[in-house]
């Protein structure tokens, strides 16, 4: 008799708001992958332990050198193959350096194989989806070589993070909304177009269509970038014609990229909207070896508690990777405040809220001419939306922010990671971390069929941050006179009438300009940034937290 062990971290169960309405047809095919250990994890961790601590001898690496180094081991990936044939499972795709394999088969063979008992489920808000409950559970074989398997449940993992305000008539002499160049012109950026350089947006549904970017590209006098679409797994690009749904999201989000890097190629993937579909997708961008990004855009996320351990921890392992190649991967921090839509509590956004990812969210921005006048939190309620952001419930504390101490909506300060934290005792959650805010927001307008609408977004911040970081990527953006802005300016800003917020005042994080109206504070210590190529451009700037 064989031997089964439930899968750490894998255990699901029935999300409020869902029930069984149906049994799955044994004989439907899906497809699910598997994820392995990684080879050398040690050595791994030890590099990674030099990266956060800012360490100026790393060097990024190859994407070769990271699937060689640091990728499946053969002998783990046979086993799998073993473990599939033996099921009638059948062999899709291998990928050492993502450490995949993707499995097909029926509904009954995966039950057996990994002994689940998957059903039709609805949810008021997101539809129909196939679903489980409990652990999943694996061999003697592949205990400890499996680190998760997803795909089983198919439940829809993420939202996009845009709110679309009504038309409305601006006084007199008085604009609705910025574009990314007037923005990028507000905050200095670098010099620049992005040439040479690749930026990858992660889309979980919906397209764009071509002639939408020419006419926007045109009406800024923005030459348009080139954009070449990805289909990761059934994802491709299906624009469904409507702008509040994904459609506005995708559309969007290549518009303000292109309209700070023209000159960088914009690679854009599409998956589906499941734990299985994102992580593969983001992998997909990390381990291109034709694209290469050195960026990675992310406009979607949800709740922490939505995800299960294994999916998080999967998740994050693929960061680790974007880090070690020095790809900066930004993520939106979420649009619904500090519940982050999750109805109860205080929830901060994931993957915003991984240590490798640069967060941002928003500010409101008034300008005078050339230069910022006045500057607020995001906070337009809760019909249209704040900015996300508080503090991880499932992360540690990273080096970079030791010591550090930020406000409780109930009151009072409380060191990070310190004794008492909500979240704290379970053995998953070693220390909570405080998720990074950025600070810049403006509605980069954009045409919306008919009239002109204000898009009022967080994660705007991070579009615009995606053709900043493809400007800081571009080697004359770095060279000579260090041609990037450096901001020395210590200020003490104060995040107020929002929920999760407090006021994070006095705080040491890095801080550099990024397109579309925005300043990324980042996740870094004071002397530069651990994630990516950032080291030489980022500066101790605020204090927006304090030391404990």
């Amino acid at each position: 008799m064989v031997n089964k062990h439930p899968l750490p971290g894998s255990e699901r169960t029935v999300e409020q708001g869902s029930k069984v309405v149906g049994q799955c047809d044994p004989a439907e095919r899906i497809e699910v992958f598997v994820m392995l250990r990684r080879q050398q994890q040690a050595q791994f961790d030890a590099l990674m332990s030099k990266i956060e601590a800012g360490d100026p001898s790393v060097k990024p690496l190859s994407r070769e050198t990271l699937a060689k180094d640091y990728g499946a081991a053969p002998d783990d990936i046979a086993k799998v193959k073993a473990f599939a044939t033996a099921h009638g499972l059948t062999v899709v795709r291998e990928d050492p350096a993502a450490r995949t394999v993707l499995l097909s088969g029926t509904i009954a063979q995966f039950q057996d194989a990994f002994a689940v008992k998957l059903e039709h489920y609805e949810h008021h808000s997101t539809g129909q989806f196939r679903g489980r409950t409990g652990t999943i559970s694996v061999p003697d074989d592949l205990h400890g070589v499996v680190q998760a398997v997803l795909g089983l449940d198919d439940r829809p993992q993420a939202r996009p993070h845009f709110r679309i305000r009504p038309p409305f008539q601006p006084a007199r002499g008085h604009q609705v909304s910025f574009t990314p160049p007037q923005l990028a012109s507000l905050y200095h950026f670098p010099q620049g177009d992005g040439g040479g350089q690749c930026v990858g947006i992660i889309e979980l549904g919906g397209g764009y269509n071509t002639s939408d970017l020419k006419s926007y590209f045109a009406s800024l006098g923005v030459a348009s970038p080139k954009v070449k679409s990805v289909g990761v797994d059934q994802g491709s690009n299906q624009p469904t014609g409507d702008p509040n749904g994904p459609d506005g999201e995708v559309t969007l989000d290549i518009e303000i990229v292109g309209a700070i890097a023209p000159g960088a190629t914009i690679a854009v993937y599409f998956t589906q909207n499941s734990d299985a579909g994102f992580i593969d997708a983001v992998s997909r961008a990390v381990h291109d070896t034709t694209n290469k990004p050195s960026v990675i855009s992310i406009s979607w996320g949800g709740p922490e508690s939505n995800w299960t351990s294994q999916s998080l921890q999967a998740f994050n392992s693929v960061l680790q990777s974007a880090a070690t190649l020095g790809v900066t991967v930004c993520a939106a921090s979420g649009d619904s405040g500090s519940s982050d839509g999750a109805g109860s509590g205080d929830q901060v956004d994931f993957p915003a809220s991984s240590p490798y990812v640069l967060a941002c969210g928003g500010t409101s921005l008034t300008a005078s001419g050339t230069s910022i006048s006045h500057e607020a939190v995001w906070n337009d309620g809760a019909q249209g939306g704040a900015t996300g952001g508080g503090v991880s419930q499932a992360f540690p504390v990273p080096v970079w922010q030791k010591g550090l101490s930020a406000t409780s909506t109930s009151g009072g300060k409380k060191a990070l990671g310190g004794r008492g934290r909500a979240g704290r005792g379970g053995r998953r959650i070693a220390r909570d971390r405080l998720q990074c805010i950025d600070r810049r927001y403006a509605d980069c307008g954009r045409r919306h069929q008919r009239g002109r609408a204000a898009v009022g977004r967080a994660d705007r911040a991070h579009q615009c941050g995606e053709g900043a970081a493809g400007r800081l990527h571009q080697p004359q953006a770095v060279q000579g006179e260090r041609r990037v802005q450096r901001h020395h300016a210590r200020q003490q800003r104060q995040f107020r009438g929002i929920r999760g917020m407090g006021c994070l005042h006095g705080a040491r994080q890095s801080q550099w300009s990024e397109g579309g109206g925005r300043t990324i504070v980042c996740r870094t210590r004071p002397e530069g940034s651990p994630l990516g190529r950032h080291k030489d451009v980022n500066e101790d700037v605020n204090e927006p937290m304090e030391r404990s």
